[in-house]
């Protein structure tokens, strides 16, 4: 079985000139590579961003109401209080995050696969359904 090629149909293929010889590559390509990591540089990761978000100070007084340190207000606080008031008012989600954040959440899931019942269980169950059949009867 062949595989055809489909054309490019990319915007602005049409303008793009091949490059006349080896240096101009060059020229092209690192001045795309340093296009390349200044744009990199701009943007900032998720992480990098909550970072800088975590460190802004709180202007409003919720932490002081409970007695936080001035020097210990940020974002990153003001958010656990909100994430254990959620906890309080009976989140489940909220209890299980700050289980786990605080490391009392058992690493091992619970098994609640049914088994089979042993030899005696087995034959206390036929003689009940025996005496339930007797009993329809």
């Amino acid at each position: 079985m062949k595989i055809e090629k489909k054309p490019n149909k990319g915007k602005g293929r049409e303008n793009l000139r091949p490059p006349p010889n080896k240096e101009e590559a060059q020229a092209r390509g690192k001045k795309g590579g340093v296009a390349s990591g200044l744009a990199r540089r701009e943007r900032k990761s998720a992480k990098e961003i909550l970072a800088m978000i975590d460190g802004l100070k709180v202007t409003d007084n919720t932490l002081s109401e409970l007695g936080i340190p001035e020097s210990e207000q940020n974002q990153k606080v003001l958010r656990m209080v909100a994430l254990h008031q959620s906890a309080l008012s009976g989140k489940v989600d909220a209890q299980r995050l700050l289980l786990e954040l605080d490391g009392e959440m058992p690493d091992k899931k619970v098994d609640v696969a049914i088994r089979q019942p042993n030899s005696e269980l087995q034959e206390i169950l036929d003689c009940l359904q025996d005496s339930e059949v007797n009993d329809s009867e």
